[in-house]
């Protein structure tokens, strides 16, 4: 089966699973995973990730005019100048250039001389440079009329399409994310051509039968996220969205195709946007915002290029533009750090799809929580069985189907956000969100995934270490086998103990808060919130009403699980993996109550009672417990009302539990 097939097939697969709308998520991770042949999806050159200069700017100038007249070659001519800062010392330069793509004619460089081969351009200076000089390269190149799945040319449309490393395909460049850079882009076209790119349009000099078009970008871009976008004939719609808080307007530019109808609807939503995930995540970034639809080439989705998300032909989805419009915090304002990180780009567009059915006119959280429950479904369904943060990404860039697998990269990854939300609260999450966001750190920076869990940490006032490790390092998800049992010491006391057991494969347990709906045969249901970080762990509640039954996880929180959870009348063969001392009940008593303790293997025991003044007032057992669960009576007839302490001696060990004695 062929690369394209599969991906048919799994759409289709899709489309049976999940009838509605197709998700964005689904869109973008097809486009991605689509982006090199076959024969290229594992990349296996490695290249180091830190390099011995900074690039600042790109300023580009590019004569694509004959790109759109028939028979619509992909040739053109065009030079870039690189500037950049020196780091440390150097006389020499390596730039990104695939040979089979862009020829290397020249350099405006006096003094300078290049070589290029094995898709890399040395440049060896005119002299030796020192740390914090400042130099600009100029590199005069073509594009061969060659189809490399990065710059497109036909029918009238020309489009770039670069992630993950394809802007080495049409300019000389260092193609990392971690090296951003502003972008100054000069562009030759002909007259009847729309041309969008990254930043704001600074000039659009008409010449009669030409149009030069500049676009500057106001912050720097990293390389996969830059673009090209223009056709013949395009539609040209400009939104304008006032920022309530600062009052300031930002512009949106939207190109369709010719016959294309952005409906009203659409821009609503694109309004509407802008406002909810500015108000979830901090003011929008950037000094613009725009969405192009390109032709029949570009079938996969969405695209979030900086400023100028593309989209495939007609593809105005509410749930593909909240996707793509989200990258524009996650992925373009803070680009990960290497493609390991690619968690930061793709969990937080998908959970914001979900995001999206909250915020928007007529949603709620019902709705986000109905995304985020098919998110899980998919995953569950889909799962390859690897973590979604590998750190051997950063070295070799893995082939596109596993960077861009859409049920680790994208569906588990909002999963993992969406619990993170139910872990912190939603108030706390959010404002958390939007620290990480608007952190100069970061902003218009890079960030590695253990830099986006120490910043969540320091940000929550939590650790969250425990949480995204568990998630994010590890694979696949637990398996709960709980069981729970009801017992009744008195006429009107009762006890239910729930047990929490994972029985997935693997060295993980996975600690959750966990929440426990009871239902009772009067009155009302009550849900209770413990923390649950060890195998077989065991929790005692007491109640002075009968309870009935016990559901576990009751609002489907844990998204990412499978469970099962039974009611078991054989308390006493449950195997204890701890010493320890539950609550006695009833408790308050008078003048009797039963004291229960386990004891994991056969041991001496010694199980006292204490007064307020540590004057030990009784021997309740004394001596040797087979392992299992004991239950002692302790008669306190003799005994004034008080406090007093159960204290259990075992397996070295001191354990102890309040009672209140009232007569």
């Amino acid at each position: 089966m062929t690369l394209r097939a599969a991906v048919i097939f799994v759409i289709l697969l899709i489309s049976t699973l999940f009838p509605q709308e197709k998700r964005g998520y689904e869109y973008c991770a097809e486009k991605k995973q689509n982006m090199l042949p076959a024969s290229l999806q594992k990349l296996q050159n490695i290249e180091a990730i830190a390099h011995t200069f900074d690039v600042l700017d790109y300023k580009l100038n590019l004569d694509i005019y004959n790109c759109f007249i028939s028979p619509y070659p992909k040739s053109f001519t065009g030079s870039v100048v690189v500037k950049f800062k020196v780091d440390s010392t150097l006389n020499q330069i390596v730039l990104d250039a695939v040979n089979t793509s862009i020829v290397v004619d020249s350099l405006g460089f006096a003094g300078a001389s290049f070589t290029h081969a094995s898709n890399k351009l040395n440049i060896t200076l005119d002299s030796t440079y020192s740390p914090g000089d400042t130099v600009e390269v100029k590199i005069y190149y073509r594009h061969n009329n060659v189809s490399d799945n990065a710059f497109y040319a036909s029918g009238g449309t020309v489009f770039t399409d670069n992630e993950p490393e394809g802007a080495r395909k049409w300019f000389p460049c260092w193609d990392k994310p971690s090296d951003k850079a502003t972008v100054d882009l000069t562009a030759r076209v002909p007259v009847n051509v729309k041309l969008g790119s990254n930043g704001l349009l600074k000039d659009s000099t008409n010449t009669g039968s030409e149009i030069y078009y500049r676009w500057v970008s106001r912050d720097p871009v990293t390389t996969y996220l830059t673009v090209i976008s223009a056709r013949v004939n395009y539609q040209l719609f400009i939104l304008n969205w006032i920022d309530p808080v600062s009052g300031d307007t930002l512009p949106i530019r939207l190109y369709a195709n010719p016959g294309e109808t952005v409906s009203q609807t659409i821009r609503d939503a694109i309004i509407n946007q802008t406002t909810g995930f500015s108000e979830k995540y901090g003011p929008y970034p950037f000094e613009k915002n725009g969405y192009a639809t390109l032709n029949n080439q570009f079938t996969w989705g969405g695209m979030e290029n900086q400023t100028l998300t593309s989209l495939c032909p007609n593809c105005w989805s509410q749930n593909l533009l909240a996707h793509e419009f989200a990258h524009q915090w996650f992925g373009d304002m803070i680009s990960p750090s290497t493609w390991a990180d690619i968690f930061l780009n793709e969990g937080f567009a998908t959970f914001s799809e979900s995001v999206w059915e909250e915020v928007k006119p007529g949603g709620s959280y019902s709705a986000y929580k109905s995304m985020i429950n098919s998110d899980a479904n998919y995953y569950k369904q889909q799962n390859p069985g690897w973590p979604i943060y590998n750190p051997s990404w950063a070295i070799v860039t893995p082939g596109t189907n596993e960077l861009f697998n859409t049920a680790i990269t994208y569906a588990k990854g909002s999963c993992v956000l969406a619990m993170a939300r139910y872990v912190l609260g939603s108030e706390l999450f959010f404002s958390t969100v939007r620290s990480y966001a608007t952190d100069s750190t970061f902003r218009y920076k890079n960030a590695s995934i253990p830099e986006f869990i120490v910043k969540m940490s320091e940000a929550s006032g939590q650790d969250l270490t425990w949480f995204f490790e568990q998630w994010l390092y590890e694979p696949n998800h637990p398996s709960y086998s709980n069981t729970y049992w009801i017992s009744q010491p008195g006429s009107r006391d009762w006890t239910l103990n729930f047990k929490a057991r994972q029985t997935q494969s693997g060295s993980v347990y996975y600690k959750m808060p966990i929440e426990l709906k009871i239902s009772f045969t009067s009155g009302a249901d009550t849900t209770i919130r413990v923390f649950n970080d060890q195998n077989n762990q065991i929790f005692t509640f007491n109640f002075d009403r009968s309870p009935t039954s016990l559901v576990f996880d009751p609002n489907d929180e844990i998204v990412l699980k499978t469970a099962n959870t039974v009611m078991s009348t054989e308390e006493d063969q449950v195997s204890p993996v701890e010493f320890t001392l539950y609550s006695n009940y009833p408790n308050p008593f008078n003048p009797s109550t039963t004291i229960k303790f386990a004891v994991p293997e056969g041991s001496d025991v010694k199980l006292s009672v204490f007064n307020t003044n540590g004057e030990e007032v009784g021997v309740i057992a004394s001596g040797y417990f087979e392992s299992g669960i004991h239950k002692v009576e302790f008669n306190a007839n003799n005994l004034p009302s008080g406090i007093y302490f159960a204290v259990l001696n075992a397996g070295g060990k001191m354990l102890r539990q309040k009672m209140i004695l009232l007569k």
